[in-house]
């Protein structure tokens, strides 16, 4: 087994504890939705657990196989009748993931929080990867199995939607 750092072998309990807090951030990105998010990664580690023995080998990724799922089950959950349902969020909490204040101001989160919503699904799923995990283009594409070009595609679109969002064009109070 191997770890996302490439040190030693994990378990998947020490695994999901020493990444609880990264993914809980991918989680809220992701999914744009705190209540949401707390869902799906529960969703997420109960799938990861079931097939840790086939996604926590050698050269595995499995933090990057977790974003790629959550994005599938928050698709899945929004089409759900509960998906559907207004959910009232507090905006800080989606990028909170750590509970400090090394995240930024509460003003400046909310701001964050309300770009990343003007997003498409597959665009917050692309930019959780990118950023939250340092992902690079082609693996991303390996991860989705998506030609790279989409993913880029995705990836400059977010970039150019979230710029004009964070810069004043933009407009975050009604989430698309």
């Amino acid at each position: 087994m191997g770890s996302d750092e490439g040190g030693p072998p994990e378990d998947f309990e020490s695994w999901a504890q020493n990444h609880w807090h990264r993914l809980l951030g991918i989680a809220r990105v992701v999914t744009g939705d705190p209540t949401l998010a707390d869902d799906v990664l529960q969703d997420c580690l109960v799938d990861i657990y079931q097939r840790w023995d086939r996604i926590s080998g050698e050269g595995s990724h499995p933090l990057a196989y977790a974003a790629r799922i959550m994005g599938s089950k928050a698709a899945n959950q929004r089409r759900t009748a509960w998906g559907r349902r207004v959910h009232v969020t507090d905006d800080a909490a989606i990028l909170d993931a750590s509970g400090g204040e090394e995240t930024g101001s509460i003003d400046n989160r909310m701001i964050v929080a309300g770009a990343l919503r003007n997003l498409s699904a597959r665009q917050r799923q692309v930019v959780a990867m990118h950023y939250l995990l340092d992902m690079s283009v082609a693996d991303i594409a390996a991860e989705l199995d998506q030609p790279t070009g989409s993913v880029t595609s995705d990836l400059t679109r977010a970039r150019q939607r979230l710029r004009t969002d964070l810069t004043g064009g933009g407009d975050l109070a009604h989430g698309g």
